[in-house]
This record gives structure tokens, sequence and C-alpha cells, in this order.
């Protein structure tokens, strides 16, 4: 067939002796695939990508949506003769036209792993993965830092727990800014900043290399 202009479709193209494969046009401004009877994918009107349902659930562009383990989750997958993985890349810049390179800035946050759960009402946030620009950046040289947060309890937006800073400085409950490589900083409660404990009586000790000493004294910094 040789078509030099528009085709006008009402509903379907479908796959010739396969009735229930099929392409279709369910609403306007809306695309979707079919196998076997049963919508797989669909771009709706307002661009979002859905795979699994017909709605959107969410405002995000793609979104997999299904009840099963199976039906609910993607996998990457590479097959080479070398010790390289696959990637899961979030690049940011701060330019607003796409496509353009402007610096980023100290304390940007570039991509954010999140959890949320349905809550009765919509989807509350339950933890975190941030990572974020830590320092100043220059041409091939933008330092970063990690930090993890969950939700307390009676709150609707995760907290920063946890820092891993540029520098490998490790900051739980605190940002790790006060020289130290591990800082830990007590939240107020009763119990204990820093508890170790054992299987049995002789375990949980602090315990450093032959030849090397250990020190405990009080921190001015």
């Amino acid at each position: 067939i040789n078509v030099l202009s528009d085709v006008t479709i009402s509903d379907s193209i479908v796959h010739d002796s396969d009735s229930n494969t099929k392409i279709r046009f369910p609403a306007a401004d809306t695309i979707s695939a079919e196998t076997a009877g049963s919508e797989r994918l669909r771009i709706d009107d307002n661009g979002r990508l859905l795979i699994g349902h017909s709605s959107a659930v969410h405002s995000t562009s793609l979104q997999v949506l299904g009840a099963t383990g199976n039906t609910s989750s993607i996998s990457l997958s590479r097959f080479s003769n070398s010790a390289a993985s696959p990637l899961v890349v979030f690049n940011k810049s701060r330019n607003a036209n796409v496509g353009s390179n402007t610096v980023v800035q100290n304390n940007d946050t570039i991509g954010i792993i999140r959890w949320s759960g349905a809550d009765g009402t919509d989807y509350s946030q339950v933890a975190d993965i941030q990572g974020q620009v830590d320092g100043a950046p220059g041409d091939n040289d933008t330092p970063g830092r990690l930090t993890f947060g969950t939700t307390a309890d009676g709150a609707q937006y995760t907290t920063e727990r946890m820092r891993i800073t540029s520098a490998g400085v490790v900051g739980i409950n605190t940002v790790g800014a006060r020289g130290a490589t591990l800082e830990v900083q007590d939240l107020g409660t009763t119990g204990p900043t820093l508890l170790l404990a054992g299987g049995t009586t002789t375990e949980g000790d602090i315990v450093v290399p032959d030849g090397q000493d250990i020190s405990l004294g009080h921190w001015n910094n």
C-alpha cells in the first residue's frame, strides 16, 4: 500500500489472522497496544507511558503498574564478557532548555530514589536516598554526597538520617562536619548514642589492629 497522505482510522489497526492483537486509539490524544485481547501499554493525552494499566495512577511520565511482582517490576540486564554492568543514570543541568548544559551548584540534588506507600488517601513518603552536589563543581570535577532519609511517625516527608560526604565522612543524625571519619549524633532520647551488643558476653568489643593505639577522650571540635 502506497499512502501519500493521512489515513483515518476510527479505532483500531488489527493484526491479520490475529484479531485480539491490535493498536488502538481508544480516546482523544491516546494510543494503546493490545496483545491476547488485553491492553499492555498506553500513551495518554498527557504523554505518559502506562504499562499494565489503562489510566495513570501517578503524575510521572513512565508508570509500570501491576498486581504481582512480575507485572510491577523492571529488569536491566547486560550480557558482555567484562566486569561492566547495566546503569541507572540521573542527570541534571541548571539550564531550563532540554539538552543544554549549565553547571550545577553546591547542594543541588541530582537524583532521588524514593519509596512511598498508600496511606488511604494518596501515597506518602517512607524513605529515600538522594545524590547531591557536595562542593563547588568544576570541569570534570563535581564532588558528591549521598544522604539517607526516613519518615518519622506522624511526619509527611523524609528527614535525613545519615550522609556520606565527598570526603568519605559518615554522619549519622548529623552532617558529619566536625572532622571525624564517623560521627554519631544523639537524638536526645534516653538510650545510648552508640550501643555495641554481641551474642555472648565476650562479643561487642571495640578493637584496633595489632600495632595501633586506641584513644578515648573528649572531642573539642
